[in-house]
């Protein structure tokens, strides 16, 4: 794909799991109305398919992608590690008892975790590998993706609570 240039094949990337999804429901769709026999039940499959693919693509998409920030995240067996110059750490997100995204005005979000012997682990969302925290994440139950859309289009200094651990489970 080299005749592509960059900044177009860097939106096509960034786009794919949604244009993904959106093939698979217009298959399932067009399956759906038009098949005999068993073809509209598995268009139906497939179009309930292709929705889900496209939503948490779309949710991606909303989230900052990392790179060119300090640091590397480095995910691994679910314990996520942040390397950099200027200190890190690493924790495992089964001791996760909160996660925030702190906002600021020149645009540069956050991740703040804290886990359960209270250690606080921040990593700035322009970090290399960043973009894998929201798939470390994603088995938290009741992870409020809508908090972390919102963060990246605050335009002040705000701190929005993502996920905390039910208090009921800290005792």
């Amino acid at each position: 794909m080299s005749w592509i240039r960059p900044e177009a094949r860097e939106t096509l990337m960034t786009w794919r799991e949604v244009g993904f999804g959106v093939i698979l429901m217009a298959i399932g769709v067009n399956w759906t109305i038009s098949g005999t026999g068993l073809a509209p039940i598995l268009g139906a499959v497939i179009a309930v398919i292709g929705a889900a693919v496209a939503f948490v693509g779309w949710r991606r998409v909303q989230l900052p992608k990392g790179g060119g920030g300090p640091g590397i995240v480095e995910v691994d067996e679910r314990r996520i590690a942040y390397l950099s110059g200027h200190g890190g750490g690493a924790l495992s997100v089964e001791a996760l008892v909160r996660v925030e995204v702190e906002t600021s005005p020149s645009g540069r979000l956050i991740w703040r975790f804290r886990d359960d012997e209270g250690q606080v682990l921040n990593i700035p969302s322009d970090a290399t590998g960043a973009e894998e925290l929201l798939d470390a994440l994603v088995s938290l139950p009741g992870l409020n993706y809508d908090q972390a859309a919102q963060a990246v289009r605050a335009e002040r200094t705000d701190r929005f609570l993502i996920w905390q651990k039910d208090r009921r489970a800290l005792h």
